[in-house]
């Protein structure tokens, strides 16, 4: 039983120390995401370029991939520190499927696509209403951060 206790307990190391690393990855993803946002808008606003209907779009594309990078830190904080991580994968999926619509070119091909990611945004959404509400009713101890 003893030996079982320690291998039980390097395996607790084990996951925690690649649960740091994952964390501190998505991190450094997300600083390098949002660096890139920023050189973007200094690139296109301040230095001449072109803030076109593509260039928007663009910028709007990056900025919520560090927004969905950044849902993926708190997710990996709430894991570390043992707190339900369910609503913050919610309010993820939901950025990353309005991340989908908003980028998305529109044509009369298209249709079927929009129609599946309404639904998609929909039901996450829902999904993310109903697991929030069933936290705030639980008490202050379940909540997020």
């Amino acid at each position: 039983m003893g030996a079982r206790s320690t291998v039980e307990r390097w395996l607790e190391r084990i996951e925690a120390s690649l649960s740091l690393g994952v964390t501190i990855g998505t991190a450094f993803v997300a600083v390098l995401g949002l660096a890139a946002f920023l050189m973007a808008i200094v690139h296109r606003g301040l230095l001449g370029g072109t803030l076109d209907a593509t260039a928007i779009g663009h910028l709007l594309d990056v900025g919520l991939v560090v927004f969905i990078a950044l849902e993926l830190f708190k997710i990996g904080i709430a894991h570390l520190r043992n707190r339900s991580i369910v609503p913050t994968v919610m309010e993820a999926a939901l950025i990353a499927v309005v991340r989908k619509i908003v980028v998305m070119e529109l044509d009369a091909e298209t249709f079927p696509r929009v129609l599946a990611l309404s639904l998609l945004l929909l039901s996450v959404g829902a999904t993310w209403f109903l697991v929030h509400r069933s936290h705030a009713s639980v008490g202050p101890a379940s909540n997020r951060e």
